[in-house]
């Protein structure tokens, strides 16, 4: 059994945001059984953009830092946002240097390992749209949005979950052969995914994006892929792209 445990408020200083509140879920003993624990929603920050109000019917974005950076540095992701919108910044759950990570590499078959972790917290952020979307008034189907790991599972969420989003936006990320099976795509109900990626990223390579595009496109996926002149950040023009693109699937 899970519930939400209201940690603190808080405030960042992002032109758009309103308030910040972070939220996060634990974990309650349960007698046994057979049918496997509830999947435990993730912390996560609110950021209200574009003036909006806590209370207001809003738009929902989901938004997944990268791997070393936490929820609350992910907000610069939406400076200047103007529209309307509850953010929810969430909080990856392994602990990584000064912040946190979605997933680590512990064995030699790391990306096989990889697809299980991502496997299991893209449930955990389903969960957390569940909790979220019960507190809050929701607008429609939520967008999702990562950042490197985070775009990562932002991929895992169209394979696993197409159903419950209306727009996926990868940045800087990428699908992996051994990570997720390509076949498991179900094509018709996925949801558009427009992919970002800088062309001197020396992290992730941008034909990581480019290969898995073409092949999401092959397969029937609406897919498109925007380069920038971009390392391995979300620079001015990437930003900026983002945030037309995100307007649009809300207007």
């Amino acid at each position: 059994m899970s519930r939400s445990v209201v940690e603190s408020n808080r405030r960042a200083a992002v032109t758009t945001a309103i308030a910040f509140v972070l939220l996060s879920a634990s974990c309650g003993s349960a007698p046994p059984s057979a049918t496997p624990p509830a999947p435990v929603p993730l912390a996560w920050v609110e950021l209200l953009t574009g003036g909006a109000h806590s209370g207001d019917e809003l738009p929902l974005i989901i938004a997944m830092h990268g791997r070393g950076d936490h929820a609350e540095g992910f907000a610069r992701a939406f400076e200047g946002f103007e529209v309307p919108a509850r953010v929810a910044l969430l909080r990856a759950p392994i602990a990584e240097g000064d912040g946190d990570a979605w997933f680590t590499f512990r064995r030699p078959d790391t990306w096989v390992h990889v697809a299980e972790d991502l496997d299991a917290v893209s449930d955990r952020v389903i969960a957390t749209v569940d909790a979220i979307t019960a507190a809050h008034p929701t607008r429609g189907l939520p967008i999702a949005m990562g950042f490197s790991q985070g775009g990562n599972l932002a991929y895992t969420l169209a394979l696993r979950h197409p159903t419950r989003f209306r727009a996926i936006f990868p940045v800087s990320s990428g699908l992996v052969e051994e990570a997720l099976a390509w076949e498991r795509f179900d094509v018709p109900n996925t949801p558009p995914i427009i992919a970002l990626h800088g062309t001197a990223d020396p992290i992730i390579p941008i034909h990581v994006d480019r290969e898995t595009i073409v092949r999401l496109q092959g397969l029937g996926v609406r897919a498109e892929l925007h380069e920038h002149d971009a390392p391995h950040w979300i620079v001015d023009s990437m930003r900026t792209d983002l945030q037309r693109e995100m307007t649009r699937v809300i207007r």
